[in-house]
């Protein structure tokens, strides 16, 4: 039986969504395997890039290698070892108690570690105890967009160093009149156990 040219056409399309639709029952039977995450391991050489959580001027001294890393101000970032965090753990616990100190990723460019997050870090430390209900210094002010509910749950919380860095940033925003929510500045000073700033005080 002979076909004319849009009978052929036509049928090798249907012969092509065949195929596809083949294609797609055979890619679904397919398990796909997930293979599950490699627990990341760090040497002690290997670099850390570690910011200040706290306003101000904030020193760490590894008595043990005797290096000396200093912050400006809150946000700046330093580079220190892995030893470094280790050796803090080990004498200095206070740092990583009050989240002093917030690691941002490893320094070293090492095709290892493209993939590896914070949590990952603080896991391999073995100090993710400490950092629970972390807030790094560029994310506070997303506190003020909360909820009163939200602020009373949460804040109380959190550590004193992160207290202190949120009362500071609520007095600024409130002198500049960006926090004019009556409730929010309430709620703050109730879970703060302050008295926060007027809105008609001086800048």
């Amino acid at each position: 039986m002979g076909y004319t040219k849009q009978q052929r056409s036509e049928k090798l399309a249907e012969q092509a969504n065949a195929n596809q639709e083949n294609k797609i029952a055979t890619v679904s039977d397919e398990k796909v395997e997930i293979k599950p995450k490699k627990k990341l391991r760090l040497d002690d050489s290997v670099s850390l890039l570690v910011s200040s959580n706290v306003f101000g001027i904030l020193t760490y001294v590894n008595h043990k290698s005797g290096d000396t890393y200093r912050w400006g101000k809150i946000g700046d970032t330093q580079s220190l070892y892995v030893s470094d965090i280790r050796a803090m753990k080990s004498n200095q616990q206070r740092f990583l108690e009050e989240n002093w100190i917030m690691i941002e990723g490893i320094a070293d460019l090492d095709e290892d570690y493209e993939c590896v997050d914070t949590d990952d870090i603080y896991e391999a430390l073995q100090i993710s105890h400490y950092y629970k209900n972390r807030l790094c210094p560029k994310n506070i002010g997303e506190i003020f967009n909360w909820s009163v509910a939200d602020i009373k749950a949460k804040v109380p919380k959190m550590t004193k160093t992160v207290k202190e860095s949120l009362i500071i940033s609520a007095n600024e925003l409130i002198k500049s009149g960006v926090l004019d929510s009556i409730s929010k500045v309430k709620a703050l000073e109730e879970v703060l156990n302050c008295e926060l700033a007027s809105p008609d005080e001086e800048k």
